[in-house]
């Protein structure tokens, strides 16, 4: 196992210059690293993946994580929605009740932000609203409630009316019930501040598990930076901790240095990515799609067609990891022509599960999967 820490780094660096970028290292030092106005970026080598779980549940619900959205608006807007609501909540279960109601949902609340992000407050199976269908009777119309529960009953804010099949927002077409403007109003502005949120980055975390059978300075730099790209810049926006695994392989021909292979721990590893992740081709500069001036005008469909990519399939079989179905073909990406190398290779990117469990219920610590 090749890993190189700080030739990962700088090429973070150049691609994402406002990161704070930490390793594993750091992490197990309890250097956590975070700050309101940077994305994290960590770096770790593959055999740590299978630790993942534990390190990340440690970042989530550190001190400097939990404290990330503590002072902002949307702490403040949160607040101020837990304070209309309990005084509501309290005309029918008395003051303590509706104290202790308040003080535990602000705890879920910010086991949501750490777990889901700012979306997760007022939207998916934790939110602290929720939406209740009506039957109508009618094909045409539907009617929902805007509802927050507390204990065994709900706060009801409001109805509206829909079309079958007419597509709404949260904050859209309600006939708000006497006595809960203010409450609705607290709703809309935390929605705006999910938002404003929802459009940085700045508050999310990026965990790179790192691999390749030799050193990086011989794979093509383009390769290298378009899968670390693809990690950060080009992820889904859901999500408040991703973690992906990168792996840069080399093809047996015109490589000038000895192979590694996975070590035992390392395909173990393995097993926490999911299916159907990209693969990045990058060809050397002695390959015949290259040599032969008919299959270099048909590129990129020479590619698929040439002994460069038998013998990635070969490499594949060779590493033992062709079971993990790690990457969908049809997502292949080719590289540029412009940096060539004299190796060949190519990269796997794949998702991996972030040991949160975010649609499960959690008890004591623990986590019950629905």
């Amino acid at each position: 196992m090749m890993f190189e820490p700080e030739i990962v780094r700088s090429y973070v660096a150049e691609l994402v210059p406002n990161s704070n970028i930490l390793t594993n290292e750091d992490l197990v030092r309890g250097n956590y690293g975070m700050s309101n106005d940077e994305r994290r970026v960590i770096i770790s080598s593959l055999n740590e993946l299978i630790f993942m779980p534990k390190r990340v549940r440690q970042l989530l619900y550190s001190e400097n994580n939990r404290e990330m959205v503590s002072g902002t608006k949307l702490d403040f807007e949160i607040r101020n929605f837990l304070r209309i609501s309990s005084s509501l909540v309290a005309e029918n279960i008395g003051g303590d009740g509706a104290n202790e109601w308040q003080n535990q949902t602000y705890k879920k609340i910010r086991n949501v932000l750490a777990a889901e992000g700012p979306y997760g407050v007022l939207y998916g199976r934790n939110s602290v609203v929720e939406l209740l269908q009506i039957d109508m009777k009618s094909q045409f119309e539907v009617k929902e409630k805007l509802l927050v529960p507390y204990g065994n009953d709900n706060l009801e804010l409001g109805i509206r009316t829909l079309k079958y099949g007419q597509s709404c927002e949260l904050d859209e077409l309600w006939e708000v019930n006497s006595g809960f403007e203010s409450l609705f109003e607290s709703i809309l502005n935390i929605q705006n501040q999910i938002t404003k949120f929802s459009l940085s980055e700045n508050f999310r975390t990026f965990h790179l598990y790192i691999w390749s059978d030799q050193p990086l300075v011989n794979f093509q730099p383009s390769l290298i930076k378009e899968a670390i790209s693809e990690c950060i810049i080009s992820s889904p926006k859901s999500g408040i901790h991703l973690a992906k695994v990168l792996l840069f392989i080399s093809t047996n021909r015109f490589s000038s240095n000895e192979l590694k292979s996975f070590k035992e721990k390392e395909m173990l590893a393995l097993k926490r990515a999911l299916p159907g992740g990209r693969i990045f081709l990058s060809p050397g500069e002695n390959e015949e799609i290259f040599l032969d001036p008919v299959k270099k005008l048909n590129r990129p469909n020479s590619v698929f067609e040439s002994k460069y990519l038998t013998d990635a399939v070969e490499r594949v079989n060779e590493l033992g990891i062709s079971e993990f179905r790690l990457l969908d073909a049809s997502r292949a990406v080719i590289e540029s022509t412009q940096d060539l190398v004299r190796a060949s290779c190519f990269a796997i990117k794949s998702e991996c599960w972030n040991g949160t469990w975010a649609k499960s219920l959690e008890v004591d610590g623990e986590q019950v999967i629905i």
